[in-house]
């Protein structure tokens, strides 16, 4: 009989302690509502404040070269979609904290208290991780670069033969410089332009095309700073 008795005590006593769990948990968050609320506002505008400081280093450092890492662009995002649903969140919580002052707690009021203590309790922990998050390295990446960088060909003018020509030479592994020639006009940088997008074609080529306009004037300086 003491036996029973004991497997029965022992249950209902592990119940007990769950309800009070419960029960101190929500009451906690009640009474902490109007300090949470305050750490909130102020955490924030800390929060804000780091934003701010990312975007000034984007703004900074992404160029034509450079684009924002996946880690800053998801984190900015996170911040932002906390930002839209910060001021229901402060405005609902300043509400129960003046229903608190006012004295009183019907049932439904103490689990409206509770629910939004919970919520600012929640979002003031989310807010704290993204400050601690905002310490990034670096908040930029290489931008990824196409190997070849399509040109328009205009006007074909029967030139296929002589670019199948220029195409044997260029998967001559004996081959390292190849000259076209001609008088002004007979199709050579449209014969370059038709290699130039041919490798783009080969899926496997791990070599950039760089496509540089030299004019009779220029010299090895000249090309050296050009913009590829």
């Amino acid at each position: 009989m003491a036996a029973l008795l004991a497997a029965f005590v022992v249950p209902i006593w592990d119940l007990a302690k769950i309800i009070w769990n419960s029960i101190s948990n929500r009451a906690d968050y009640i009474h902490d509502l109007g300090n949470n609320l305050e750490s909130l506002e102020y955490e924030m505008e800390r929060l804000k404040r780091k934003k701010e400081d990312v975007e000034a280093r984007l703004n900074r450092e992404e160029n034509d070269w450079f684009q924002s890492t996946h880690e800053v662009t998801d984190w900015l995002e996170k911040v932002h979609r906390l930002e839209e649903r910060m001021e229901k969140i402060i405005q609902k919580g300043k509400e129960e904290v003046q229903k608190k002052c006012l004295g009183g707690c019907r049932l439904n009021d103490c689990c409206t208290n509770n629910q939004v203590g919970k919520k600012v309790s929640e979002t003031l922990k989310s807010v704290a991780e993204l400050i601690t998050d905002a310490n990034f390295d670096a908040v930029v990446q290489d931008k990824p670069r196409y190997l070849v960088d399509e040109r328009p060909e205009g006007i074909n003018l029967g030139l296929d033969s002589k670019l199948d020509e220029v195409w044997r030479w260029i998967e001559d592994p004996s081959v390292g410089i190849i000259g076209i020639y001609g008088m002004g006009g007979v199709g050579k940088t449209t014969i370059l332009k038709k290699v130039n997008n041919k490798f783009l074609e080969i899926s496997h080529s791990s070599n950039p095309v760089i496509w540089i306009i030299v004019s009779k004037d220029s010299d090895v300086e000249s090309v050296d700073t050009q913009d590829i």
